[in-house]
């Protein structure tokens, strides 16, 4: 009788604390739901690392990660159209599409460089051919709710020809390969048919970005007018379906490695390597290029400057697609080839940058409280980011590959990153909605992978 009696109360013990729990649980999400979970936006939220799009950067994205968190208290399952085909490589968008249009992501490896010395740092593969059966469009891949595109500018959310293929005259077909309607639907409107109860958005990055990344070429950064006119759009239709959700602004692109790794003024050269530019330069009459023994910096095309010519300035950036053997061997930027524009973001380009991080992230701020959106400052914890910073007794920083938050692209983050970014996230949306969704322990997220 004793023992039953035992039984029976622990029984009973245990019923009430399954019971408190599912109130718990239900309580984490306060007035949210997570029925219908969507985001939208670029690289930052596709998984888009190293370079390229692949599957554990998929698995291991911000909008995954977080509703992951929320799915075990009623939330849906949030589909990520994994690039089975290239599996764990990926595909992405080669910077220097005049040696291949498509590129495998880089990982860490031993390289040689042309003076035979041989090195760690990032290593690729490109694709010989377009024809790749990771952009095939599939009906198994079409999901509405997840709009996280590669290169998707706010152009491009609502047009249909974002969803052509490469061969249809598309350069970025990651839409393409998911597309309801190839040509005719486009993200925008697969995210309203979807109706999603809760929205992630990190919107206007892509444009800012794009034409930073690029040098300010082939570019042009839309205005804030036009930005605020269309992701007011896009929130006017979420918010008449009472859809809540979290906006991230834009972080500044200044400590990011891709513009820090290699300084404006890295040309190193003895006393009689300077006098012999300096001969050369003054024959063909460019008395305003001038060299000294020590740090140089190196010369670009300016057609404003005399001679078409002038010496990169203190401010400006050179970009981490600039050709380094050519730089080290033929001398490159230093005489007969010149750091052309799209290697090199001007004075006058990283404040057209600047003022437009500025302006959106003005623009997002308003319509977040407009809209009654959470609002994750992205901004600011770049900024922190590059003092430095402690995960669960682990340093991170912006320092290349050693940092242990971006990525080998030098631009975008890792998956170590994306826990980090994904907390800061959760901590917003919990700060906005009263929830108490809990943070993300990622331990199945790579940092920075160091060959054996």
């Amino acid at each position: 009788m004793e023992m039953k009696l035992k039984l029976y109360a622990t029984l009973l013990i245990g019923l009430i604390i399954f019971g408190c729990q599912k109130e718990d649980d239900l309580d984490r999400l306060a007035e949210l739901s997570f029925d219908r979970p969507a985001a939208i936006g670029g690289r930052t939220l596709a998984g888009y690392q190293d370079g390229a799009l692949y599957v554990k950067g998929q698995e291991n994205s911000i909008p995954n990660l977080i509703f992951e968190q929320v799915e075990q208290y009623g939330g849906t399952t949030f589909n990520v159209n994994k690039m089975n085909a290239s599996g764990s490589v990926g595909v992405g968008i080669n910077p220097k599409p005049w040696t291949s249009i498509f590129q495998t992501k880089s990982s860490l490896g031993m390289r040689t460089d042309c003076n035979g010395d041989v090195s760690l740092g990032p290593v690729k593969e490109l694709y010989t051919t377009t024809d790749l059966p990771d952009f095939d469009n599939s009906s198994a891949m079409v999901n509405n709710q997840n709009q996280c595109i590669p290169f998707a500018k706010m152009n491009d959310l609502n047009d249909p020809n974002f969803g052509l293929s490469y061969s249809n005259g598309n350069n970025f077909p990651y839409y393409h390969r998911k597309a309801e309607n190839p040509g005719a639907s486009t993200m925008l409107s697969e995210l309203v048919d979807y109706n999603p109860s809760f929205l992630i958005a990190w919107l206007g990055m892509e444009d800012i970005y794009s034409y930073a990344l690029d040098g300010g070429y082939g570019h042009t950064i839309p205005s804030p007018a036009d930005f605020e006119t269309k992701l007011d759009s896009i929130l006017a239709i979420m918010n008449a379906n009472g859809t809540k959700g979290v906006l991230a602004n834009i972080p500044s692109i200044e400590d990011l490695p891709y513009f820090n790794l290699i300084p404006y003024n890295n040309a190193n050269l003895t006393q009689d390597q300077a006098d012999q530019l300096n001969t050369f330069y003054s024959a063909a009459g460019a008395n305003h290029i001038s060299f000294s023994e020590g740090p140089n910096p190196f010369v670009m095309e300016d057609p404003d400057a005399p001679n078409g010519l002038r010496q990169i300035m203190q401010g400006e950036y050179l970009t981490l697609t600039v050709p380094l053997d050519s730089m080290r061997c033929f001398l490159y930027g230093l005489q007969g080839k010149y750091m052309i524009d799209r290697y090199v973001l001007s004075l006058t380009e990283v404040s057209e940058v600047n003022s437009a991080i500025i302006s959106y992230n003005q623009i997002i701020a308003d319509l977040a409280d407009k809209y009654d959106f959470a609002l994750f400052d992205a901004n600011s914890f770049y900024h922190n980011m590059k003092s430095g910073m402690k995960w669960n007794g682990v340093d991170y920083s912006f320092e290349f590959v050693s940092g242990g938050f971006i990525g080998l692209d030098g631009v975008y983050p890792n998956q170590k990153g994306h826990e980090l970014l994904a907390n800061e996230m959760i901590r917003a949306i919990n700060a906005k909605y009263g929830s108490a969704i809990p943070n993300v322990n990622c331990f199945d997220c790579d940092g920075s992978i160091f060959p054996e």
